[in-house]
């Protein structure tokens, strides 16, 4: 049989709509899964439900989704603890061979290839759409799907040895050769629902032994990271990969176009050099909207104000340096960041009449001061404010509608439940005195803030950084956090 992939053939064997070939109750069955899915995208796309109508609407796909897998007779895994007491997730879960599909299933599945959404990463099939579809034959094989030692697919081989010994594992990879190495570790890194490993690491390892032969890898790959990503897939660590890809361009000699530019990443490579080498590839015009842009990836602004005051003194942008300036109240190391800007400005006239001309247009700070904290226990009983206030904080941490009384109890089906002992409540005023703003503090770097007395929430906390539409009352909230 012709693979699908191959010349001649349909892209996608031809697939129009062999839902319609299904026995009735499977075909109503996944029209309905594929219904609520599609209703869910749309409203997330257009922001038009609350956290409590997107968490409803979530558990109505993916349940209509479980019920249409299970009648296909591909029911969902369901993580469990195994005999040593360790728990075996969805990462573990299996996966079957493509040969061993029924005729019925491989044309649903042939038909719902693209369907991330329906299937997630909980069944018995590949996680993404683009290895499913490697998987069905449907795309010619990649490095995962190229045949292993038994003649299967290199992606089953490489499962059972991970889960055997991850050391073992690794080491295998990192033995490989460069070439063949950076292609396997980048698919690696995109299938972590199904392959959860030591990638971040061993793709760090790799990136100062990068060499120019990689280039049409490089280019090919740079167009496939750029393309939308379905919402289903979104890695919690694209960095990882877009890194590779930019740093391979650049080893390579491939000039910087614009559009290879969203690729730049600079969360800490080892070594650190390489962020020079790769923002000496941007061309001189774009060079800092592209690093700005860069800087905004990382995670936190404490993180992203320290490596913009260490590139200044090699690369004195006025941007990079007004960034620092800017952001200046989040560092943990304020004296260094003043150090490197006056430093700056005192050698490049450009950075000094640039931060002059921010100082200028700044308004005027707004003063907060923190008069209350107390922790949850201490609160009770909790008044209706406080009680609508804490459910609303709850759900927009986890997503999950809770009661205030089931919160308190420690009670959730949510993945990630809020443990009572981490919640705090604490009190801003303003510069007179008078009640500003309250603060519901969950899990230690997480939160919501609310206008005193109301459940208006203005902003919250995100992995320990004040996050807020208005400028002027995030930079005023996160000082009077820290008591400043």
């Amino acid at each position: 049989m012709m693979p699908c992939w191959a010349p001649g053939s349909s892209s996608r064997c031809g697939v129009v709509d062999m839902l319609a070939a299904l026995p009735t109750h499977l075909r109503i069955a996944f029209e309905q899964a594929i219904a609520l899915s599609d209703q869910l995208e749309a409203a997330l796309a257009a922001q038009t439900w609350s956290p409590a109508e997107v968490a409803a609407g979530r558990d109505a796909a993916q349940h209509a989704a479980q019920q249409a897998m299970a009648a296909l007779g591909l029911p969902r895994f369901e993580p469990y603890r195994g005999p040593d007491g360790g728990v075996v997730g969805y990462v573990d879960r299996p996966v079957l061979r493509a040969e061993a599909l029924t005729e019925t299933q491989r044309m649903v599945l042939t038909a719902l290839v693209e369907r991330s959404d329906v299937f997630g990463g909980a069944y018995p099939v590949p996680s993404t759409a683009w290895a499913r579809r490697q998987w069905l034959d449907l795309d010619p094989p990649g490095p995962l799907w190229a045949s292993g030692p038994d003649g299967a697919p290199r992606y089953f081989d490489l499962r059972q040895r991970l889960e055997a010994d991850e050391a073992a594992f690794n080491a295998s990879i990192s033995s490989l050769p460069v070439p063949e190495r950076v292609p396997l570790l980048y698919e690696l890194d995109l299938l972590l629902a199904d392959l959860w490993g030591d990638q971040a690491r061993l793709i760090q390892e790799v990136m100062a032994e990068l060499s120019a032969d990689l280039g049409p890898w490089a280019v090919a790959t740079a167009e496939r990271a750029l393309l939308p990503v379905p919402r289903a897939e979104r890695s919690n660590r694209p960095h990882v990969r877009a890194q590779l890809v930019f740093a391979a361009l650049v080893k390579a000699g491939v000039p910087i176009e614009p559009r290879y530019e969203p690729l730049l990443r600079v969360h800490q490579p080892k070594p650190m050099s390489l962020i020079d080498d790769w923002i000496a590839a941007l061309p001189e015009p774009r060079r800092e909207a592209a690093l700005l842009a860069a800087l905004d990836h990382l995670t936190f602004t404490e993180e992203r104000v320290r490596l913009a005051a260490r590139l200044l003194p090699r690369w004195p942008l006025p941007g990079l340096a007004v960034f620092a300036e800017a952001n200046l109240k989040a560092s943990r190391h304020p004296k260094e960041v003043r150090q490197a800007l006056k430093d700056a400005s005192a050698a490049h006239p450009p950075i000094k009449k640039a931060l002059a001309a921010w100082k200028k247009a700044q308004p005027k700070p707004l003063k907060l001061k923190r008069t209350a904290s107390a922790a949850l226990a201490d609160l009770l009983p909790l008044d209706a404010i406080q009680t609508a206030q804490l459910e609303a904080a709850a759900l927009e941490y986890n997503g999950v509608v809770c009661s205030a009384a089931a919160i308190i109890a420690g009670r959730s089906d949510a993945d990630e439940p809020i443990l009572p002992d981490t919640i705090y409540f604490s009190r801003f005023e303003g510069p007179r005195g008078e009640p500003a703003f309250e603060l519901w503090s969950l899990m230690g770097d997480s939160g919501t803030f609310f206008r005193a007395g109301t459940t208006e929430a203005v902003g919250g906390i995100i992995q320990f950084d004040v996050a807020c539409d208005d400028p002027v009352l995030q930079a005023a909230l996160q000082l009077a956090l820290r008591g400043a």
